[in-house]
This record gives C-alpha cells, structure tokens and sequence, in this order.
C-alpha cells in the first residue's frame, strides 16, 4: 500500500510539474528543473535528461542544473 501510494505522488509531481511548465511555455528554467527531478523521481531518466536539457538551455550559467544533468544521465545510463 505504502508503495502504490508512493508511485501515486510521483505521478502527481510530475503531472502538477508539467501543468507549470505548460502556463510558462517552457521559458522559466526553475519549473523546467522542478519537472526533470519529478521525472527523476518516478524513474523517466531520459525525461529528465530531456526536461533538464532545456532549462540549461535557458539558463546556461545555472550550475545547478549542470549538476542534476550528471545526476540523471547516470540513472540513464548515459
């Protein structure tokens, strides 16, 4: 039980993420990170690859994002 509900919240991270990222137009870089860590989360690494990819795009100075990159391409195997 403990697990589904588990899953269940990490669907929900990402679709409220996706909501955000959607009424921004993927231009802010801060929602765009707060989605890939919900992909990371639930498992999607190349969606969080992908997702992060963007707001780094954006935002080409923001060491963080450099960071979680790393972070999920090791999930991705990449």
């Amino acid at each position: 039980e403990r697990e589904a509900i588990e899953s269940m919240a990490k669907e929900k991270a990402v679709e409220w993420a996706k909501k955000a990222v959607e009424a921004t137009k993927e231009k802010n870089a801060a929602y765009l990170s707060t989605l890939a860590e919900a992909y990371y989360a639930s498992g999607q690494a190349i969606a969080a690859v992908r997702t992060i990819g963007v707001a780094m795009f954006l935002e080409p100075e923001e060491a963080k994002y450099r960071d979680q990159m790393e972070r999920f391409k090791k999930l991705a195997g990449r």
